[in-house]
This record gives C-alpha cells, structure tokens and sequence, in this order.
C-alpha cells in the first residue's frame, strides 16, 4: 500500500512539472519594426498586470523607446511604440519588467534583426516573459498616454509640470510614492534619483559590489548605485559612503546627468561661464560642479527658478526630476 502511494505521489508531481512547463513555454512574444513604428504582440500573460516594456540596442546596450504595458483580460499583448531609431544595421532586445523594476526574467530577451527595404525594417522574435500592453509615453496614442497618470489624485492637468509627469511615468521611469499619490513637490533622495537613471538605461546587470558603507544590501536601490559607481554615473560624498536618503540637490542633479551623458557618449560639450554667469546666485555653485551646470543650463534641461536665480543648493522635487528627465531624452537622445 505504502508503495503505491509512493507511486501515484510520483505521477502525480510528474504530471505538475509537465504542466508548469506547459504554462511557461506558452508564454509567446513578437516584435516588427515598420516606418518608424515598433508593433509588440504576445499570448500567456498575466491579465491585468502592467509591465516595462524596454527596446534596446544590443550592441551598444542604448535605451531606443520605452512604454509601459498591460495584459488584457485574455492574457494578450498588443501595442506600438513610435520611434525613428531603428536600423537595419543593428539587433535590438526587448526587456520586460514588473513597473516596480523587478525583472520578470532576466534571460528574456526579443532579438530585432532588421531587414531592409527602401522604405521598412521588419524584424520578429519569441521569447519567455511576462508583459502586458497599454499605451505609454512612447505611444502615438494620447488619449491612452493618459491612463497611468490618471490615477494620481495630486496631479491634475493644468499644472506646469503634468506632462512630464505623464512622460516619465508612462516611460516607467519614475513611479507613485503610492497607489494614488505621486507627491511632485516633495524631495528626491539620491537612491531614488540614480535608479531613475538606471532604468532609463535598461538596467543593465551589475558586475561588481558594492563598495559603500551606508548603501543596503539587497536594498531597492542597490544594483542603481552599483551599476552608477561602475560606470562613473555617480559618486559618493566621502569616508565610502553614498548617503542614499538625502535629497539630491539640483548641481548634484545636473552632475549625475552630465555623467550619464558621457556614458551614453552623448554630446558632453562645455560652453563658457556666459551659460550660468546671469543668474545672481551662480557664485554659489559649486566648483565640482560648474561644468555640468553649464553642460545642463546651455541643453534646455535646467532653468532658473523664475527670479534670476539657479538655485544649485536647493534640493530637486520629484516634479522638477521629471521635466528635466523629459528634456534630457527629448533634447539630447
């Protein structure tokens, strides 16, 4: 008897193994690029549930287009991401991820292989993911672009600052501080500034440790400052500390903005002091930090406070993070 319950527990594991693999390889997703336009598809998704969708670069590992997604209730994917970027000289990756940054599965991966006509690439892939699909800040669809910021109930239309909210969220750079709040006037910490930085870069692994004191392991935040530190994006404030929990000031800000542009080999470009020279608190810049001011203020990202002064010392709210992150892509990738 007790043989063949042994027996009849192993089938029946057998069975379950056979019907996760099932479930797993039912998972299905294809690109096609055409006339400037990425067109995502796919079955075996979890209905309702909103991912990250990135396109990147292979080669270089280059952020192309980003869009936040949502499976329909049959566990579908359908959407387009709008972009000029795509060649028939490249490969291209499409990463999903939860839209709290969590990698659905790291080994997932959608390879575009461009093929070229006069006036079209056209590239299709299949791989293991999860993702969902909705129109995001990369979308031609307005009326949709609208959903993800919608349900924050301290941002409404006629502000400044709505639209770049609108973008970064839609983007899945930056996220509510709660299921209804995205707080704009509040400060942004330094983790929570060079993990947008992160995302915007793909998150690309980590192949180091971490090497600050004040920084948490397995932290939220962690593999951002490993990745900012390996790379040169961001630096710490001495003595091997990060200081994760202070707000980022705004010459901080344009400092780990400047450096993310020389990591994406983006234009870096230094005018002279006539950049900053005109706002009455310029003297109070830091000299670390001059050239990145310059750098930030001759791009469009960083403006006055609206009565000739810069106000490098003050920290930066997460309304002001994301008008300038809205430049940054806009002007310069």
């Amino acid at each position: 008897m007790h043989k063949r319950m042994m027996s009849l527990l192993l089938v029946f594991l057998l069975c379950l193994s056979c019907l996760t693999s099932a479930l797993a390889s039912s998972i299905s997703v294809s690109g096609t690029y055409k006339s400037g336009v990425v067109t995502i598809s796919g079955t075996g998704f979890t209905s309702g549930t909103s991912y990250t969708v990135r396109v990147v670069n292979k080669t270089d590992t280059s952020l192309v287009a980003m869009q936040q997604v949502q499976a329909t209730s049959g566990g579908k994917i359908s959407t387009t991401i709008t972009t000029g970027q795509l060649t028939s000289s490249n490969t291209y990756v499409v990463y999903v991820n939860t839209t709290d940054g969590a990698s659905v599965a790291t080994d997932s991966s959608i390879d575009f292989t461009s093929s070229s006509s006069s006036s079209s690439h056209h590239s299709s892939g299949s791989g293991s993911s999860s993702g969902g699909s909705s129109s995001g800040g990369s979308s031609s669809d307005d009326d949709d672009d609208s959903v993800s910021v919608s349900k924050f109930k301290d941002i409404s239309s006629t502000d400044w600052y709505y639209e770049a909210v609108k973008y970064v969220v839609d983007a899945g750079l930056m996220k509510g501080t709660g299921s209804t709040t995205f707080e704009p006037n509040i400060s942004m910490t330094r983790a929570m500034f060079v993990t947008v930085l992160y995302r915007l870069a793909g998150e690309p692994d980590v192949t180091t440790s971490n090497s600050f004191t004040d920084v948490v392991s397995d932290s939220w935040y962690e593999d951002a400052v490993i990745w900012g530190s390996e790379n040169g994006v961001i630096n710490g404030i001495g003595d091997n500390q990060f200081d994760p929990d202070t707000a980022v000031t705004r010459e901080q800000m344009a400092s780990f903005m400047y450096r993310y542009a020389a990591y994406e080999d983006l234009d870096t470009e230094v005018g002279d002091d006539a950049g900053i020279s005109g706002f009455d608190d310029s003297d109070s810049t830091s000299d670390w930090a001059v050239d990145s001011l310059l750098w930030s203020v001759d791009n469009g990202l960083i403006k006055g406070m609206g009565n000739s002064t810069l106000a490098p010392q003050d920290t930066a709210t997460r309304a002001q993070v994301a008008t300038i992150l809205m430049r940054f892509i806009e002007n310069l990738m």
